[in-house]
């Protein structure tokens, strides 16, 4: 369970520091989170959040439509609204699911949102979570550099 509270101590840290990180920096923390978790070996992809989901959306069967899978407003056009954005990740056996607020079983919903079939490439995460444009703009992007070394703190 060791990894379980290097997550905690992340998130708890990141908050404190980014309050307003799930305004438009959950997609950039996912990204720097499931890079590490993948060195680590342990398999990881990410989540993408709504609040409303209709019953046919699915990553996996949008995402051969896309021009541009890096690209936000390529998801969107097809129904996937980033809302918000975690990681899934297998652990002794279990999945389970991360944001900067919440770890635990992996479920239907994360907080308030409800998880989206499919699931994204930890290189779709780093890719979306590059584009400044189509996030929020609550979130300072100026921390960034920060929380990759708060990243690579709790997850070396």
């Amino acid at each position: 369970m060791f990894l379980f509270d290097q997550l905690r101590g992340l998130g708890a840290e990141v908050m404190e520091e980014y309050p307003r990180i799930n305004q438009g920096g959950c997609c950039v923390f996912a990204s720097l989170v499931a890079q590490a978790l993948e060195r680590k070996e342990i398999p990881v992809r990410g989540i993408v959040c709504m609040f409303y989901v209709a019953k046919d959306l699915n990553v996996d069967e949008v995402r051969p439509k896309l021009a541009d899978p890096g690209n936000p407003a390529d998801w969107s056009y097809h129904g996937i609204y980033f809302n918000h954005v975690g990681v899934e990740f297998v652990y002794d056996h279990d999945d389970y699911h991360y944001d900067v607020e919440n770890l635990g079983h992996a479920r239907p919903s994360l907080d308030t949102y409800n998880v989206i079939d499919g699931r994204l490439s930890v290189q779709e995460l780093t890719w979306l979570a590059a584009r400044s444009e189509a996030w929020n703009s609550g979130f300072d992007r100026r921390g960034i550099p920060r929380i990759k070394r708060l990243v690579k703190k709790y997850l070396k």
